[in-house]
């Protein structure tokens, strides 16, 4: 295992970390049954006010960081694909 390829697998985890845990720290669109029940409100981890701001860097380090793991995983597979075996199956 090369240098490229540590580096590669490294980003390609650290950035399925980010996608996984900004997709966790955002508010449904819906509240769902529990809104049923219990009642909607607006506020959210953050705060009444700061919430939606929040909302949206959230969204946009969810779709930053998937573009990212994306265009990595498709470098993965490139590179594998031309004999540099990044990945072993077994």
């Amino acid at each position: 295992m090369g240098a490229l390829d540590i580096v590669l697998i490294s980003l390609l985890l650290l950035s399925g970390v980010v996608v996984i845990v900004s997709v966790l720290l955002q508010h449904g669109k819906s509240d769902g049954l529990s809104g049923a029940i219990t009642g909607s409100t607006t506020e959210t981890y953050f705060g009444k006010a700061n919430g939606a701001r929040k909302e949206k860097i959230l969204a946009r380090i969810t779709i930053y960081a998937s573009i990212v793991f994306v265009a990595l995983v498709l470098i993965v597979y490139v590179i594998q694909s031309e004999g540099g075996n990044i990945i072993t199956p077994f």
